[in-house]
């Protein structure tokens, strides 16, 4: 059988399609990580900054585990993206130099958001900022490469993470 231009054509057209539904897939999870970002952010403050007997404090950490636990595997490569792929978007899509200038504007939404809450005292000590960001950044490394491994964690891993975390800090409520 002979091939005919018609049959070029249609082979480029299947690639062009097979070439755009990758990018498409890739860019889908990169769009899921991306999209849990402010929730993540707000409850890990919350439960940073708030009592330990507070009683929302499962209903924050199931916010934590609900906004990203798990990762797609990418189209081209059939594999969950790499630590470094992941970590980009959950934590670097904020720039790093704004968030702890962006700390105190953030705890003081919350504060507003639940006056119920004893909040923290405002403007927030260089250390407590410093502190802070460090928990958030152990929080975000953790989470990357336990989904870049196998591509989700379970909600009792990401509860005991955030308890160890949460042990270390030298922020008393």
């Amino acid at each position: 059988m002979k091939r005919t231009w018609q049959d070029d054509f249609r082979l480029m057209i299947k690639a062009k399609v097979l070439i755009g539904s990758m990018a498409d897939r890739d860019r889908f999870v990169r769009n899921r990580l991306d999209m849990g970002y402010d929730v993540r952010i707000e409850h890990l403050l919350k439960l940073y900054f708030y009592p330990e007997g507070t009683q929302y404090r499962g209903v924050w950490m199931r916010s934590v585990f609900s906004a990203t636990h798990e990762v797609l595997r990418l189209k081209r490569t059939k594999r969950h993206p790499n630590k470094h792929f992941i970590y980009e978007i959950i934590w670097l899509s904020m720039d790093p130099d704004v968030l702890p200038n962006r700390l105190s504007d953030d705890v003081g939404l919350i504060a507003e958001d639940n006056p119920l809450l004893q909040s923290p005292e405002l403007p927030l000590d260089p250390s407590i900022v410093q502190d802070c960001m460090k928990y958030l950044y152990a929080y975000h490394e953790w989470l990357a490469e336990a989904l870049s491994k196998k591509g989700y964690v379970t909600s009792s891993e990401v509860y005991d993470k955030l308890k160890e975390l949460l042990s270390q800090s030298i922020y008393k409520k």
